[in-house]
């Protein structure tokens, strides 16, 4: 796994995804038609606080380059197969409702530059900035950061084309809540002292995923303490079984395209 301790100290608040490799294979295909659950959908890319469940969240993806629409439909199924694992691993509360692709929207940019050398870039109405395989050149696997101003709601993700399943889930997990913990408004990345465990997708690729909680999380420098236990200080509504499992498949996301020609 990729620790970066240096890139995270250019770009903070930054939250760097961890474990895994970006070459591994998605863990699940797009599920077959059913029924969306019943609960509330926002515009937000992340759950409003006090949101009761089941909600699903609106993702809308940049993609640097001016791709194919089956580009577009091929990242889409990427994003359907994380939407399953963070279905599951929120016990059937969270999903992503719709996803608006939009592509050229910052053509000829490679990663780095806007990594390392703040390159503009219209930010105003995205939430997700994906760049393809030969144009990430940053040695990370992907990486979220929360400051005012950015993206549509505060919170913004970087991630390449070729991003496993995991990885999108370890981001989205990031991405999903506005926390009010001391070290700041997400999940963080718990492998800051080493990966002491596999509890949680937020510190190592664990099969089945789960995001930690009293039970199994180990203390770790980076926060106060487990996953769970925050997202329900902040989300009294939320609930955890510890199944750590939905009962059936989420509704596939709504998918908008918008291709340049």
């Amino acid at each position: 796994m990729k620790r970066l301790a240096a890139i995270l100290l250019l770009f903070l608040p930054l939250a760097c995804g961890g474990g895994g490799s970006p070459d591994d294979d998605d863990e699940s295909q797009a599920p077959g038609p059913v029924p969306p659950p019943s609960g509330a959908v926002t515009s937000e890319p992340s759950v409003p606080p006090g949101t009761a469940p089941p909600v699903g969240v609106t993702w809308h993806v940049g993609i640097t380059e001016n791709v194919s629409l089956a580009r577009m439909q091929s990242l889409y199924a990427s994003l359907v197969a994380a939407n399953n694992g963070i279905w599951n691993i929120s016990e059937g509360q969270v999903r992503v409702h719709r996803i608006r692709f939009y592509d050229a929207v910052a053509p000829g940019l490679p990663a780095s530059q806007f990594v390392f050398g703040s390159a503009p870039v219209n930010r105003s109405n995205l939430d997700i900035l994906v760049w393809p395989s030969a144009t990430w050149d940053v040695p990370m696997t992907g990486a979220v950061t929360a400051s005012a101003g950015l993206g549509r709601s505060g919170r913004f993700m970087i991630v390449p084309e070729h991003a496993s399943t995991f990885i999108f889930m370890h981001e989205a997990s990031h991405f999903l809540f506005r926390l009010s913990w001391s070290v700041g408004p997400m999940l963080v990345d718990e492998y800051q002292d080493g990966v002491q465990d596999i509890a949680c997708v937020m510190e190592s690729e664990n099969a089945p995923p789960r995001w930690c909680n009293d039970a199994n999380h180990s203390s770790q420098s980076s926060q106060p303490h487990a996953c769970w236990r925050q997202i329900l200080a902040d989300y009294p509504s939320f609930r955890h079984a510890g199944r750590d499992t939905a009962t059936t498949l989420p509704a596939a996301p709504i998918a908008e395209y918008h291709d340049t020609p």
